[in-house]
C-alpha cells in the first residue's frame, strides 16, 4: 500500500422532473461527507475499501479498524470482521460526538458493495457501486446519470472534492500531511513516524496520531464558537454553552496528553512544528 487519501466531498444531485401534468419540477440532493480509500489486496484479488462518514475523525477511525482487521484476518468483509466495525464505530464516538454531532454516520464499501453502514443512502450506494472502489469523478457521474434517472427525469451532478489527509508509505517512515486551516497559518502541516524494527502497523499508528490532532483542532475551534454563544445569548443558552465548553476542554486535555505520550515514545518529526492545543 503506497498511499492513502482522505478527502472532503460535496455531491449535488439535481433532478429535473417533467410530466404532462406540470411544467417541470426541480429537486436537489446534497451529499456532504468525507471519503477514505484503502487500496487493499489479498489472495482473492483487490479488496478496495472505501469508508464514508460525516465526521473526518470518525472516517479515519473506521479506516484504522478496517486495516487492523485486514492485517489480522486477511479479509475485510467476513461476518465476524464486519461485526467488529460496529464495535469500532461505538468506540470512536466521544461524549462531544454523542451530544453535539447529531446525525453522525459511517459507511464501509468493499469493491463498491455496501458492507457496513449506520445510515441508509441509496444515492451514495449507487455512486460507490459505480466507482467500485476507485475514484469518484464528475465525468464518471455524468456518464452514469441515466442510472439515477426515473421516468420523466433528467439528472445532473455537481461534484467538488478537497484532499484532507494523505498518508504515504516510505521504507523507513510513514508520512502524513493534514490540510487543515486551523492547525497552522500555512494551512498544511505534516509529520512522519519512523518505522521500528519488528513492529507492524506503523501506518495505523500514524493515522491514529492524525485522528487525535484533527479532533483536537476541531474541538478548539468549536470551543471558540461556544464561547461566542455564551457572550451573545444569555440565560439557558449561555448555560448550555458553558457545559459544552467544559466537555470540550476536558476532551482537548485528554487528546493533548495522548499526543504528547505518542510523540515522546516514538521518533516523530513535525513540519512546520508540533501543534499545541490549549484552552484557557
Amino acid at each position: 500500500m503506497s498511499g492513502i487519501n482522505a478527502s472532503r466531498e460535496r455531491i449535488d444531485i439535481i433532478r429535473n422532473v417533467w410530466s404532462s401534468e406540470d411544467q417541470g419540477r426541480r429537486s436537489k440532493t446534497t451529499i456532504r461527507c468525507n471519503r477514505l480509500v484503502l487500496p487493499l489486496r489479498n489472495k482473492d484479488g483487490d479488496q478496495s475499501t472505501v469508508i464514508r462518514g460525516k465526521s473526518l475523525t470518525a472516517t479515519l477511525h473506521m479506516g484504522m479498524a478496517v486495516m487492523e482487521a485486514f492485517r489480522n484476518s486477511g479479509t475485510v468483509n467476513e461476518e465476524a470482521v464486519v461485526a467488529s466495525y460496529a464495535n469500532a464505530w461505538r468506540e470512536s464516538l466521544s461524549q462531544y460526538d454523542t451530544m453535539v454531532m447529531k446525525g453522525n454516520w459511517i459507511a464501509v464499501y468493499v469493491n463498491g458493495i455496501p458492507t457496513f453502514s449506520t445510515a441508509e443512502s441509496p444515492d451514495m450506494d449507487m455512486i460507490e457501486r459505480l466507482a467500485a472502489g476507485g475514484n469518484v469523478t464528475e465525468s464518471l457521474l455524468d456518464e452514469a446519470a441515466e442510472r439515477f434517472s426515473g421516468s420523466g427525469e433528467e439528472v445532473h451532478f455537481s461534484y467538488d472534492t478537497q484532499l484532507a489527509v494523505r498518508l504515504t508509505n516510505h521504507e523507513k517512515f510513514v508520512k502524513c500531511a493534514i490540510l487543515e486551516r486551523n492547525l497552522v497559518n500555512e494551512g498544511t502541516m505534516s509529520f512522519q513516524v519512523a518505522r521500528r524494527p519488528k513492529v507492524r502497523g506503523t501506518i495505523v499508528e500514524t493515522m491514529a496520531l492524525a485522528v487525535k490532532i484533527i479532533e483536537a483542532s476541531t474541538l478548539v475551534r468549536q470551543h471558540g464558537l461556544f464561547r461566542k454563544k455564551e457572550r451573545e445569548q444569555p440565560g439557558e443558552s449561555a448555560k448550555q454553552a458553558r457545559e459544552m465548553m467544559d466537555i470540550i476542554k476536558g476532551r482537548v486535555s485528554e487528546l493533548s496528553t495522548a499526543i504528547r505520550v505518542v510523540v515522546t515514545g516514538g521518533q516523530i518529526q513535525f513540519w512546520p512544528e508540533e501543534p499545541k492545543f490549549v484552552i484557557n
